[in-house]
């Protein structure tokens, strides 16, 4: 008998029962094979909860997203311009503005928090500093048509 060639076979039959035993894992348990950071899903619910008009809702699911700590970057900017855009629809103009900075000092080059930053101004007679955030936005994300529309509204070229 060859003892290393079986010991090769028993090494290749653990390592394939172990993939095995993972796959079925991931097939049984797909919500936490594919996990994504935590406060991904309270993110997402936050806006499903948004676009249905449970704006209270919303603001629940986004504070979990962002207590979450899971989220970075990108995700974590976006989290902050769709609360702010909630408290915006709520007329929490203030608090609107307050996350829009928030995702501005995450990521500098959010055209989107820029954007709705200038609608929040805007809202609040603050024609100038609206005005500075439209523009910059269109610095960062030149094909961004709705702050176009915003300027164009205005009367005031990009």
């Amino acid at each position: 008998m060859n003892w290393p060639m079986n010991r090769n076979v028993n090494r290749y039959v653990n390592r394939s029962a172990f993939l095995v035993a993972a796959i079925v894992w991931a097939i049984a348990s797909p919500s936490l094979a594919l996990a994504g950071p935590p406060g991904e899903d309270d993110a997402r619910y936050g806006v499903e909860a948004s676009k249905k008009g449970k704006l209270r809702e919303a603001l629940g699911y986004f504070k979990r997203a962002i207590q979450a700590r899971g989220l970075k970057g990108y995700q974590l900017s976006a989290v902050y311009v769709n609360r702010g855009l909630t408290y915006y629809r709520l007329a929490k103009y203030h608090k609107a503005i307050a996350d829009f900075d928030t995702a501005i000092k995450i990521l500098p080059k959010n055209a989107y928090a820029y954007n709705n930053r200038g609608l929040t101004y805007e809202k609040l007679g603050k024609r100038k500093l609206a005005i500075r955030d439209y523009r910059m936005a269109l610095k960062i994300d030149p094909t961004l048509w709705r702050t176009k529309t915003n300027l164009d509204r205005l009367g005031v070229q990009p």
